[in-house]
């Protein structure tokens, strides 16, 4: 495909919400929708960050992704062999797994029955109705430092992520694996997932995300995850990259602390 300009990529994206709005059906009478409209306002006033931003004064985001990504890219497919998810799975690891593709969170393959006492784990878009006053406390804090352009399209396009909540003097052994596939084999593919994370007080939890690429195509990742941890919470927290030479990924970890909780 030809280059596309930063104009054209900006548009791209506000043009796709209008889809993705249209999926929406319910879910747009809930609070959090309000905070997508919001979000696509701030992306539509600056777009992708560019070279005057100092943060990206040595990244061209627009450069790279026009030369790679077309109008077909954003793929809702969740699609995966059972086989390449064992396949990619850290080994030996006693986890509770949890699996992505293409940034929305597959039901079949991930672990959200038998938790351990204590434990939450919910479909991002399912969670925000049964845990609004978690949503209301916790989500999308405006303040958060760090929010820029990214994390405002990835708020625009929140849906296919987890809300994970550890409750009140609750201990989890076991650490809580996130494996997000990018499935390229066929086109390139955009995912935008959106993980609210919730460690109550004096509780104790280990989170780890694992991005990998599959296929020869281009993949542009933008995560956003979101951690608030209430006194004395003890969180581990880990991240790997496995991503191919043809993947672009941006992820904002966003910590929000009380006083005396460990990160």
């Amino acid at each position: 495909m030809s280059n596309l300009t930063k104009e054209q990529i900006d548009n791209f994206f506000v043009e796709q919400f209008q889809s993705f709005e249209n999926r929406l059906n319910g879910e747009k009478e809930l609070p959090v929708h309000q905070d997508r409209k919001d979000a696509l306002e701030l992306f539509k006033t600056a777009g992708l960050p560019a070279s005057k931003n100092e943060e990206y004064k040595y990244t061209n985001i627009a450069k790279v992704f026009g030369k790679h990504f077309s109008a077909e890219a954003i793929d809702i497919d969740t699609a995966i062999n059972a086989d390449v998810v064992a396949s990619h799975k850290v080994k030996d690891l006693e986890a509770i797994d949890l699996i992505f593709v293409n940034g929305q969170l597959n039901l079949e393959h991930s672990q959200l029955d038998n938790l351990p006492y204590g434990l939450t784990i919910l479909p991002f878009k399912e969670a925000q109705a049964s845990h609004a006053d978690d949503f209301k406390k916790y989500y999308n804090k405006k303040e958060q430092a760090g929010a820029d352009e990214f994390f405002h399209l990835n708020t625009a396009f929140a849906q296919g992520g987890v809300f994970i909540k550890v409750a009140k003097g609750a201990v989890i052994e076991q650490p809580i694996a996130c494996y997000f596939f990018n499935n390229a084999e066929s086109k390139e593919v955009i995912s935008q997932a959106r993980n609210l994370v919730v460690a109550d007080q004096n509780s104790q939890a280990t989170l780890i995300e694992n991005y990998i690429s599959l296929g020869e195509h281009a993949t542009f990742t933008n995560a956003v995850t979101e951690i608030s941890l209430e006194q004395d919470a003890f969180f581990n927290y880990y991240k790997y990259q496995n991503e191919s030479d043809k993947a672009i990924q941006v992820g904002a970890t966003m910590v929000d602390q009380i006083g005396k909780s460990v990160f």
